[in-house]
């Protein structure tokens, strides 16, 4: 749909705000003439006369000034039918009330019809507002447009069938038609009574139904394209979406390894490569939705995560507890998936304490994610693991903060230089210790370390090699720093 003139648009800001006015004079009618069916303005027959006409007036000068500054494309909008049904009692105004042939009491009933117009001022459903414009963009507003169309014109016409039968053959000059003329009028009362509260209930779960299921919609919208927790605090205070906050929080970055090698293997087939990496992104995103992190987004085959903010609740220690575990079960079920290309992730992981997190982006986008040092970081020692032959690697400051946690056990990487920090880091490799008699080995290779730092090299060799033997399979790191130091 084309950008909207300004002229038009101020009309149409203009008609939506005549709208309520509108609707409680024909609130205003429809009472008068129900009052009228009973015989209230028996004495005043000539007022009722005058204040019907005048509001049937106001209905034809709406109809007609909407026709003239919006001419055809007016004239194509369900809201048109709706407008000129509401101007068709005043074709009573040509004839006597008391004179009226069966035939024109229909029209004059349609006073209560206007109520239709109460539809027109939910403005909640985006295709109702959108009704209101020249074009039709999709099939699915096509669609909505027919129906509005089909469904006033069967309302009206099953309105004026049951009018016409109960008027059918009332001659109201006999004393007999006189009486049936009284009965068919509270007939009619009935009629509209039960027509209006049919009415009001369908606006009533219209008004009350339709923004819950359009929140879910908008809900699973905002759930695939942003974190989960961004997206519920977003539905619940759309305001607070663009702010920014500077609190702790933990980073990591999960790559997914295999990328290269498994485009080469599976060649030009690119939906069944989409595919495997799909599962295993999956795989990983599920256990970081699991422990609640904030899945801030993919780079490549590289998951970004963070736990930390105000989207989210707990202690420093909790988010630094929430990404390890996360990283070490992240690890875990790629193995589990057992996919053929991807099965392995290295991880990097830090810890900052005023960390900028928010939206960011500019006046056109903008994207949910966190900001600062540690997140460069982060990702450093994503690349750094690869180097070392370690599956994750965190900073001093994450290990420190869960030192007392008993299932976690660290391995000390020692202090080497990342790419993008002038003062060397010193790192660690975080393991699952539910078990510990199978981690033995870990205690080997830490006390290598700390040989290696004081300048025990030949010491550091022994520890190095037995900690590779007491391994399962051997320990990669402890084979590239045998390497390096032998």
């Amino acid at each position: 749909m084309g950008k909207e003139n300004p002229k038009d648009a101020e009309l149409n800001k203009n008609v939506s705000k005549s709208e309520g006015p509108l609707l409680l004079v024909a609130a205003v009618s429809v009472f008068l003439y129900i009052c009228w069916l009973y015989g209230m303005w028996a004495s005043y027959e000539g007022i009722y006369q005058v204040i019907s006409g005048i509001i049937d007036f106001i209905f034809v000068v709406d109809l007609l000034l909407k026709l003239w500054r919006r001419r055809l494309p007016y004239v194509k909008t369900p809201w048109f039918l709706i407008d000129l049904i509401s101007t068709l009692p005043a074709i009573s105004l040509f004839y006597p009330i008391h004179a009226i042939d069966p035939s024109l009491r229909a029209v004059r009933s349609f006073r209560f019809l206007r109520l239709i117009r109460s539809v027109r001022v939910l403005n909640l459903l985006k295709n109702l507002k959108r009704s209101e414009d020249v074009q039709i963009v999709s099939e699915d507003e096509k669609r909505y447009i027919a129906s509005m169309y089909g469904a006033i014109i069967v309302f009206t016409i099953t309105v004026v069938g049951i009018l016409e039968a109960i008027y059918y053959d009332i001659d109201s000059s006999s004393p007999q038609g006189a009486e049936n003329l009284i009965s068919a009028q509270k007939q009619e009362s009935f009629l509209i009574l039960g027509s209006i509260l049919g009415l009001m209930v369908v606006i009533w779960v219209v008004r009350n139904q339709i923004p819950a299921i359009s929140r879910q919609q908008v809900g699973d919208l905002l759930n695939i394209a942003l974190p989960h927790q961004v997206a519920v605090r977003f539905l619940e205070h759309p305001e607070l979406y663009n702010s920014t906050v500077r609190m702790p929080a933990t980073v990591v970055f999960c790559d997914i390894q295999g990328f290269t090698s498994a485009v080469e293997a599976i060649g030009d087939d690119l939906d069944t490569f989409k595919s495997h990496l799909e599962d295993a992104m999956d795989a990983i995103v599920n256990v970081h939705i699991k422990h609640d992190l904030i899945v801030d987004k993919f780079i490549g085959d590289c998951v970004m995560s963070f736990r930390g903010g105000d989207m989210v609740e707990g202690s420093q220690q909790d988010h630094a507890y929430r990404v390890v575990r996360a990283a070490i079960e992240s690890v875990l079920a790629l193995h589990a998936l057992g996919d053929p290309y991807f099965r392995n992730v290295r991880i990097g992981g830090a810890t900052g304490d005023r960390l900028l997190i928010g939206a960011f982006g500019t006046s056109r986008r903008l994207s949910y994610t966190v900001l600062g040092d540690r997140v460069n970081l982060a990702s450093r020692l994503e690349n750094a693991c690869k180097k070392v032959g370690a599956s994750n690697l965190f900073c001093r400051k994450t290990r420190d903060l869960l030192q007392q946690k008993t299932d976690i056990k660290w391995r000390s990487m020692g202090v080497f230089s990342v790419r993008g920090k002038s003062q060397p880091v010193e790192v660690f490799e975080a393991f699952d210790n539910t078990d510990e008699s199978k981690l033995a080995w870990i205690d080997s290779f830490n006390q290598a370390i700390q040989c290696k730092s004081s300048g025990d090299v030949a010491k550091a060799i022994t520890l190095l090699q037995l900690a590779n033997e007491q391994r399962p399979g051997g320990d990669l790191p402890a084979q590239i720093l045998l390497r390096e130091i032998s």
